[in-house]
């Protein structure tokens, strides 16, 4: 599974982009603003940030006029602040998402 590095995201957005790929692979929907505020405990400002930031990088799409309409542009990658050690076969989740 690819790690894209991208230190230009913040904590916050890169939980924010793990807690929306968690649930479309879970429950295969995208999560309500408001369970995302839940899961990650930050403000609406942050996720509603986040979201916008996550699409303006080719992250996320968006299915217009959709409820739930975010969907991953490619589902296999995974976002981090820093590099991973490439000699780490399972490298620690909540280490990436730092």
């Amino acid at each position: 599974m690819p790690v894209i590095v991208d230190p230009s995201l913040t904590p916050a957005f890169i939980e924010v982009y793990h807690a929306i790929r968690e649930a479309l692979i879970k429950h295969k929907i995208a999560p309500s603003q408001k369970e995302l505020r839940d899961a990650i405990g930050c403000s609406n400002t942050t996720v509603i940030k986040a979201i916008s930031a996550l699409k303006k990088r080719g992250y996320l799409d968006q299915q217009k006029f959709t409820a739930r309409g975010l969907t991953l542009a490619d589902p296999e990658i995974r976002l981090s602040r820093r590099s991973v050690d490439p000699w780490d076969e399972e490298p620690d989740t909540q280490n990436i998402w730092r």
